[in-house]
């Protein structure tokens, strides 16, 4: 139960943030006061941030039941997945040391929790 709720927390991580690569693109990031109100405003970036406070949710419920140097490494699947996502819906490059590095990062997460 508590490595479903922690694949629930790594997808809601990630959902998050792609609200919020959209969100952004669609706003832009520029620091006055009425683009920090736009994209505070903006539904995306909303929905990003509800997604965060959820997971937060999960995390706390999954902290209060497993060592916090047991499942924070699994977190790094959200390199992964993100990396993943990257390349599907924005259509971005990934470099082969980028691929290397996350799977570097998995694998030491793994490692740290088998060990």
């Amino acid at each position: 139960m508590i490595y479903i709720l922690i694949l629930i927390n790594i997808s809601l991580l990630v959902i998050g943030q792609l609200f919020w690569k959209y969100g952004i693109t669609q706003t832009g990031f520029q620091l006055t006061f009425e683009n920090i109100i736009k994209i505070l405003m903006n539904k995306y970036i909303i929905f990003g941030m509800i997604a965060y406070v959820i997971a937060t949710f999960i995390w706390l419920y999954v902290l209060s039941k497993r060592d916090v140097s047991s499942v924070y490494p699994l977190q790094s699947l959200c390199y992964l997945v993100m990396l993943i996502a990257g390349i599907l819906i924005f259509k971005e490059t990934v470099t082969m040391n980028r691929w290397i590095g996350v799977l570097l990062i998995v694998a030491g997460a793994f490692l740290v929790n088998k060990g």
